[in-house]
């Protein structure tokens, strides 16, 4: 049993660390494409704003005071979301406990 333990430790540092290490440092420099498709994760591809990915939702307002609203999702703490709007290239903090969030396939900008 304990040779068997010690090759699983081996099997991971020797070839599934330095794997992962190459896909993490492929995703920093933004060369994903070189990569070969077993390492590209479709969840991951989101637009980037601001340098962060951004994944697009549907903002809605639970007091119903503003219509929803789709936006980039860039990130957040417990309290505050961080959105971007593409449409008016905005920055908006939202407090988590008077919205909620959708995921969507795309944000669309009104035509004027």
């Amino acid at each position: 049993m304990f040779v068997l333990n010690e090759i699983m430790h081996l099997i991971v540092v020797l070839f599934i660390g330095p794997c992962i290490f190459i896909v993490l440092l492929a995703n920093l420099l933004d060369m994903e494409d070189a990569l070969p498709g077993l390492f590209n994760f479709p969840h991951v591809e989101a637009e980037k704003v601001l340098g962060f990915h951004a994944q697009p939702v549907i903002l809605y307002d639970v007091e119903e005071k503003h219509e929803p609203l789709g936006v980039l999702f860039l990130g957040g703490t417990s309290d505050l979301y961080m959105l971007y709007d593409p449409c008016t290239e905005v920055v908006r903090l939202v407090a988590v406990s008077l919205s909620g969030v959708e995921l969507m396939d795309r944000v669309t900008c009104p035509t004027p």
